[in-house]
């Protein structure tokens, strides 16, 4: 039986109209992964690989949950090279990403998390020696400035970066899983030049 996938991976040009449409265009497909050899002096040189630009492309458009993607090569660059290899090498490179972004979602929280105690021990001790400087005979400017200011900014900062390092250094991470998530399900057409 055929599927509506294998129809619109064997004919050309039949893709989701619901779709979102990206052209990525290439001198050979290598530029796809690695841009190394490529001299800025040439004409169609790239500052960056096409799978970079194709991540930040998804990341900075919304709603592109269905991708479709357009790989520009001249054909003489193209080697037999077929959509589905360049549709599977995307997948592989975002499955391997997607580990490492565990990894590092992983350690960003475990840092958090050990932040904890530091923290909690800097805005107890911070809060106590605020309220015992406060409710003290010290002169008016030292009460003000150690008791009403610095340990008070102690206490918040050893609040707050555990807060910050557990909600937000992650933040980027998510995002960048969320992309990954949505190119690992692009589907590829070639169009050869």
């Amino acid at each position: 039986m055929i599927s509506i996938d294998n129809l619109k991976k064997a004919v050309p040009g039949l893709r989701n109209r619901s779709a979102s449409v990206m052209t990525l265009s290439l001198g050979s497909p290598e530029e796809l992964f690695d841009v190394s050899g490529t001299s800025m002096f040439s004409p169609g040189a790239r500052f960056q690989s096409g799978i970079d630009e194709l991540l930040e492309r998804v990341a900075a458009s919304p709603g592109n949950a269905n991708l479709n993607l357009i790989v520009k090569i001249p054909s003489d660059a193209a080697a037999g090279v077929l959509a589905g290899d360049i549709e599977a090498a995307i997948r592989r490179y975002c499955e391997q990403r997607l580990v490492q972004n565990a990894s590092l979602l992983k350690a960003q929280r475990r840092n958090g998390l050990t932040a904890i105690p530091l923290g909690a021990l800097l805005f107890l001790g911070g809060l106590g020696l605020s309220a015992s400087l406060t409710g003290s005979a010290t002169p008016g400017p030292i009460r003000f400035v150690l008791g009403d200011a610095a340990f008070l900014v102690v206490a918040w900062v050893g609040l707050w970066y555990p807060l910050d390092a557990l909600l937000f250094y992650s933040r980027p991470l998510r995002k960048e899983r969320r992309v990954l998530q949505i190119v690992s399900k692009i589907t590829v057409e070639l169009e050869l030049s």
